[in-house]
């Protein structure tokens, strides 16, 4: 099965005081979110709550469906919710048991949840992770965030409560039954980027003559819909509000010599459309030299073909199948991680 494999550096993962480090590890913290899903529903496996009136990054909820284990190495298998799943609609039963949901493709019925698998291969004594695409075209990297921030933030092992007015509530963190401090949770991840690339653009900046984007537009993607129509009409003369059923690539050049700021704003920019649509890039001609270097290029980033077959429905993989393969085909995927 061919499989997208994309790395992540682990930043920060526990609890701190301000920027200090205090306590806690990735792989204790799966260790206890693998205990802590143990005898839950599906659907009871939320950590943080989805506001619909400020909710600008468009992320719904998210699932723990399984944490599996193999020498030294997780895979954790969210289900994210979402309605589109390669063209096709898929549902998890909510209120099976983590790591038994069924799942269907077809109009979801009660207490089904929409939405799509994400596995992400956790490798805790190199602090990396890699997301496993296998049909979708999101990696569910954003939803992994806000799912560990909210573990730690309210649920760990590590949470401390007390009864205020009658309820439960969050009163600090500690390492041992009698610590009990104010710090904050922390959990945050970066793309593991090849050395070389990014800093040889920046440090040729002043050569730079042209950029080339490349992307694709869906109607999904609201923050561009008005330029993609101008750029359609621009193109066929014709006006359309039906961008649903198009979902074209593009390339667009543009002169353009950016400021070192103008230069950081485009990275991070690409940065943040790369986790969502694959297909994004940019590219700089320097000044002498009509090759494009490509900010993709950075990413340590990679298909390979697994020996994985989905089960039924065509969208989940026996999760334990799936992390026996990437620990044995391990040496070679990590030639695409360069020290």
């Amino acid at each position: 099965m061919d499989a997208r494999i994309r790395f992540y550096k682990i930043t920060q993962c526990g609890y701190y005081d301000h920027s200090n480090f205090q306590f806690g590890n990735i792989a204790d913290i799966l260790e206890n979110l693998k205990t802590w899903i143990s005898d839950k529903a599906l659907n009871e496996t939320q950590t943080y709550t989805v506001n619909a009136e400020n909710n600008e990054s468009n992320l719904l909820r998210t699932f723990c469906y399984s944490i599996d284990f193999l020498a030294d190495e997780y895979l954790m298998t969210t289900w994210n919710e979402n309605a589109d799943v390669g063209g096709k609609l898929a549902s998890v039963d909510g209120r099976g048991m983590t790591g038994n949901a069924t799942v269907e493709t077809a109009e979801p019925s009660d207490g089904f949840i929409p939405g799509y698998p994400a596995f992400f291969w956790i490798i805790p004594s190199r602090a990396i992770f890699a997301t496993i695409q296998l049909n979708t075209r999101l990696n569910g990297h954003e939803n992994l965030n806000a799912y560990l921030n909210g573990f730690l933030n309210a649920r760990s092992q590590y949470v401390r409560f007390d009864e205020i007015d009658g309820e439960n509530k969050v009163v600090g963190y500690g390492n041992s039954d009698d610590d009990c401090r104010r710090l904050q949770p922390k959990f945050s991840s970066t793309l593991y980027r090849q050395p070389g690339q990014i800093e040889f653009i920046r440090n040729n900046r002043e050569a730079i003559r042209k950029l080339i984007k490349k992307d694709k537009f869906k109607l999904e993607r609201p923050e561009t819909t008005a330029f993609w129509q101008n750029i359609y009409r621009m193109i066929t003369g014709q006006q359309t509000n039906n961008l649903c059923q198009i979902e074209n690539k593009v390339s667009i050049e543009l002169d353009m010599n950016p400021t070192a700021a103008e230069l950081e704003n485009i990275i991070s920019q690409w940065e943040t459309d790369s986790e969502t649509y694959p297909v994004s890039d940019v590219g700089f001609i320097l000044a002498g030299n009509p090759q494009p270097f490509w900010l993709r290029q950075s990413l340590a980033s990679a298909r390979f073909d697994l020996d994985v077959h989905f089960t039924a429905e065509n969208v989940l993989v026996p999760t334990d199948r799936l992390l026996s393969e990437l620990h044995r085909r391990q040496d070679i995927i990590f030639n695409i991680i360069r020290s």
